[in-house]
């Protein structure tokens, strides 16, 4: 069922004035985007962690490919953490 723009415009008027009057769903949904932004986080980091260990171990039994797997793995480490976008403060909570 498609809605019109009036409807649809009407619901988020609707959403902005709950989110705005209950501030207990306004931190129940920043808190939803806060834990998975600490999660990508987490897993960037453990990816960076874990191609530093590649790489390290790959120079010491000079393999290369296991070298070029962890710049792959440093790649994909650090656009998770430059691409993972911030949570924004919860309305109402001017920090």
């Amino acid at each position: 069922m498609a809605l019109s723009e009036t409807e649809r415009r009407q619901l988020s008027e609707i959403g902005e004035d709950r989110r705005r009057d209950d501030l207990h769903l306004a931190q129940a949904l920043s808190v939803s985007g806060a834990v998975g932004f600490r999660q990508l986080i987490r897993v960037g980091y453990g990816l960076t962690t874990a191609s530093l260990a590649l790489e390290v171990g790959g120079a010491l039994a000079r393999q290369p490919l296991v070298c070029a797997i962890a710049w792959l793995v440093a790649i994909l480490s650090l656009s998770i953490l430059l691409l993972t976008p911030r949570p924004s403060a919860p309305p109402g909570n001017p920090r």
